[in-house]
């Protein structure tokens, strides 16, 4: 698909944040404002050998590249068209195939950009049609805070596994400034049928758009195509709005995921509206609550670690946690909705199927309370329960009813 960049949107320079897009002429709900090709992108290590690096589909039967035998494709035409990606990778990888390379997902990332620099696969020149104000090469995003261990010894990890005799013209500084541009421009690569994480990707243009808990634009993927749409009908000079992070979460456990990961604290209209009303509680009643959720989020915690498709433990922690939680905190609370994703995904994996539904009900209302009714992530619960209720349990009546209610 060839990249789109909406004429009715630019680049400007958003006050305390950075770089940012805005209007320049009234948008439509459900406009396309961007869509484009990622830069680079790999699959995390549990998804490898489960999907095609190229067009990341999953399949039974996967071919490995021939040389490295490390990256597998599901077709050949697939295989040619990942060659120029692939190749300055697949030498690197050949020619280390003894050694481990532990943080291999963000090396990975880095590996295919200079692969692409090397190559000059991609110029500074804007496609015809497509705004110059976007960025086209990583250099020219915002950089990202300084001082992160964890680049550190990413790119600490890259030269002693790659050598510097192979990172012609990069030496340690630019690596690191490069990993802390990464650090914040890039996103993670979901599989929409599941809405899981399946890997990490960069898309040089969709990185300028600012975080809102509120946003007022969604991004959806299309294989490795990003869409950014918007989620109502946006007005001349407004900002255009994404998220960074799970918006289905508290107003605390949101604002520490952007510090901890964007080193900024959010103070979108949401934010401070709920903080509001965590000052007005009363001080027992919000200690009450804060017990309450870390509790909640340390059988989430749990969840997430410790297994992997085990549903029948999945769903044994899960009613344990909502027991524990659920004459304390709301129906709609964002931690009772993520205990509620956990258990509907356990209840698919063991086909129980009214279970399921039961589950994804509860999703649909904490949605419909947080998010925007065109959000996709609201969108995903209601398509997930109406076909199990279509499909699987045969109640298309139930299905229909469920996609008009308001």
């Amino acid at each position: 698909m060839a990249t789109i960049i909406h004429p009715g949107i630019e680049v400007f320079l958003a006050e305390r944040r950075g770089r940012g897009v805005r209007a320049t002429q009234a948008i439509r709900s459900g406009t396309c404002l961007v869509r484009e090709q990622p830069f680079a992108h790999v699959l995390l290590e549990h998804e490898r050998e489960r999907r095609c690096e190229y067009c990341l589909l999953r399949r039974e039967k996967l071919q490995k590249c021939g040389s490295c035998k490390d990256v597998c494709y599901c077709s050949n035409d697939c295989q040619i068209a990942a060659y120029k990606s692939h190749q300055y990778e697949c030498r690197i990888k050949k020619k280390n195939k003894q050694q481990s390379l532990p943080e291999w997902t963000a090396a990975r990332v880095m590996i295919q950009i200079l692969c692409v620099k090397q190559k000059k696969k991609r110029g500074t020149n804007p496609t015809p049609g497509i705004s110059c104000s976007f960025p086209l090469l990583p250099s020219q995003l915002c950089d990202g805070p300084e001082g992160l261990k964890s680049a550190e010894d990413a790119v600490k990890c890259l030269e002693d596994y790659v050598g510097t005799t192979d990172l012609p013209g990069w030496d340690h500084k630019s690596l690191l400034k490069l990993n802390e541009k990464l650090s914040v421009n890039s996103f993670c690569l979901y599989d929409e049928g599941k809405r899981s994480e399946i890997g990490d990707v960069l898309y040089t243009r969709s990185a300028v758009f600012n975080h809102n808990c509120e946003p007022n634009c969604a991004f959806i993927y299309n294989g490795k195509t990003m869409e950014i749409r918007s989620l109502r009908d946006i007005q001349p000079g407004e900002e255009c709005f994404i998220h960074y992070v799970n918006v289905l979460q508290t107003v605390n456990v949101r604002r520490k995921k952007l510090y901890d990961n964007y080193r900024f604290w959010c103070e979108c209209l949401r934010c401070k509206r709920e903080l509001k009303i965590l000052a007005d509680t009363a001080i027992g009643d919000r200690l009450k609550l804060e017990e309450t959720e870390a509790k909640a989020q340390t059988f989430l915690a749990k969840i997430d670690k410790e297994f992997d498709e085990n549903y029948y433990k999945m769903l044994e922690t899960c009613e344990t946690g909502l027991d524990a939680v659920q004459n304390d905190l709301d129906t709609t609370n964002p931690h009772m909705a993520q205990l509620h994703v956990k258990t509907q995904e356990a209840c698919i994996g063991l086909q129980k199927w009214k279970a399921a539904v039961k589950s994804g009900m509860e999703i649909i209302r904490a949605c419909k309370t947080h998010l925007l009714p065109t959000d996709p992530i609201l969108g995903f619960h209601l398509w997930r329960v109406a076909k199990i209720q279509a499909v699987t349990l045969n109640q298309p009546i139930a299905a229909r009813d469920l996609l008009q209610q308001p």
